[in-house]
């Protein structure tokens, strides 16, 4: 546990610089590459030594399901969606570790499931709110989580306003959703 912050800081270092780039990773970990140039998540997931060892850690360290595990250690390597804005996308890696760190495994007992904390819509992620998952939410620099609850969370704005996230009414029109590790506007 003490070397824990340590470690994170050190995984999100190794996270491209540039946002449109490939991940720094040492040459010859990955398997495939799509003509894009860019990495696929199945070159991560099956071949790369390196997300198998970032996902463990996080497993282990975090306390939390390896599904949600292997999303943060994506996300750490990962280039930017085109269709998140870079100052949200730097927003919302930031969102992902705190939440993993503070609530991730209150969130697993409770029962939240992977769409409503890590699910973004399908195409417009920054414009379908009631599609958006509890840590793009919590991405928002002007919101604290305050409570947490098996049925809601409960936020705090800058402002001292409360906002309410409801689990029955998350994505209530029952649009597509992706994760925030899945590519989304990477072809």
């Amino acid at each position: 546990r003490a070397h824990k912050n340590e470690l994170i800081n050190m995984l999100r270092a190794e996270a491209p610089a540039d946002p449109g780039s490939k991940p720094s990773l040492p040459p010859g970990r990955m398997i495939s590459e799509r003509d894009s140039g860019h990495q696929t998540e199945s070159s991560l997931a099956c071949g790369c030594e390196v997300f198998e060892e970032r996902a463990a850690i996080i497993e282990h360290e975090g306390g939390i399901p390896r599904e949600w595990a292997e999303g943060m250690a994506l996300l750490l390597v990962m280039p930017r969606p085109q269709d998140i804005p870079l100052a949200r996308w730097h927003k919302v890696l930031r969102a992902v570790g705190v939440f993993i760190e503070r609530h991730g495994k209150e969130v697993d007992r409770l029962g939240w499931t992977t769409e409503e904390i890590f699910g973004v819509h399908a195409t417009r992620p920054s414009v379908r709110f009631g599609s958006q998952g509890l840590v793009y939410c919590l991405a928002d620099s002007n919101v604290t989580l305050e409570r947490l609850t098996r049925d809601e969370a409960i936020f705090r704005t800058s402002g001292g306003a409360k906002q309410t996230f409801r689990r029955a009414t998350h994505n209530l029109d029952g649009s597509a959703l992706r994760m925030l590790w899945d590519r989304g506007g990477i072809q």
